[in-house]
């Protein structure tokens, strides 16, 4: 089963089994994974800190919710910020800011999912965990980079194998790839 790591910006989403996700370290950023019960599709977004204000941000996630239409939402979150975390962790502001955004927005039930420095997600033939250990992918691991990337106007859907969402965070135009892992050997 592919496995995609996801930098900050970056989201992912799949059916079942075709698509494992992690986010790169969560130092003050947090991971979305976005599933839906019913048809067996699940995404991840690797949300940058204190982004939300940003359109590009906005749209990429209310993009991944409209696609996936999950039934549940789960967030992951660094410890917070403290005198001691040298300026790394999350904001009350920022997790509340998310929380907000997503209980207006999504149609399933939001669930924190504790403190912690990354987060992943496994569908696969044994069932559906979270945040189990990092590179859960062992060596079949692939970066968004080494995917064939095809701009895709708006209309994404989610055929094929997987759909890449976002970028580089609000300073990169935005932009959807659909990922065919057919095509990476």
């Amino acid at each position: 089963m592919p496995y995609y790591k996801l930098i900050e910006g970056e989201g992912i989403a799949g059916p079942f089994p075709a698509v494992t996700a992690e986010t790169t370290a969560l130092y003050s950023c947090m991971g979305i994974v976005f599933r839906n019960t019913g048809t067996n599709v699940c995404g991840l977004y690797h949300y940058g800190a204190n982004t939300l204000h940003h359109v590009f941000v906005q749209n990429t996630i209310l993009q991944m919710l409209n696609d996936i239409q999950p039934t549940d939402v789960y967030i992951t979150a660094p410890p917070l910020v403290s005198a001691s975390s040298n300026g790394q962790g999350s904001t009350n502001f920022d997790r509340n800011q998310v929380d907000l955004f997503l209980v207006q927005h999504a149609m399933g039930m939001v669930t924190w999912q504790g403190d912690r420095t990354f987060a992943n997600y496994v569908q696969g033939y044994a069932g559906f965990s979270l945040n189990q250990g990092v590179n859960l992918g062992g060596g079949t691991r692939r970066s968004i980079e080494m995917a064939t990337q095809m701009p895709s106007p708006n209309g994404r859907t989610m055929g094929g194998v997987a759909t890449f969402y976002g970028g580089l965070g609000p300073k990169t135009p935005a932009r959807t790839h659909h990922v065919d892992d057919r095509a990476l050997g």
